[in-house]
């Protein structure tokens, strides 16, 4: 692991004192936070798509994630 994440917490307490470090930590966490959201919004769906489909792979419910995700990103863009 590299980055901000990599720091102890003693470390990043004393680098908040610097506005350019308090910065990127605050980036970085929001970031870590908004990644862990998205995730469990993932899971959730997955977990939609899998009992909807039972039998199905797991990429077939997947796949049907992406293909919603993709048409609302199409549907933002007009």
């Amino acid at each position: 692991m590299a980055g901000y994440g990599a720091l102890s917490c003693a470390q990043a307490v004393n680098a908040l004192a610097n506005f350019a470090e308090r910065h990127g930590i605050v980036q970085w966490t929001l970031g870590f936070m908004s990644g862990a959201n998205a995730a469990q919004m993932m899971l959730g769906s997955l977990r939609t798509g899998c009992a909807e489909m039972p039998t199905a792979p797991l990429v077939t419910a997947a796949e049907k994630l992406l293909a919603a995700r993709s048409a609302l990103d199409w549907q933002k863009q007009r």
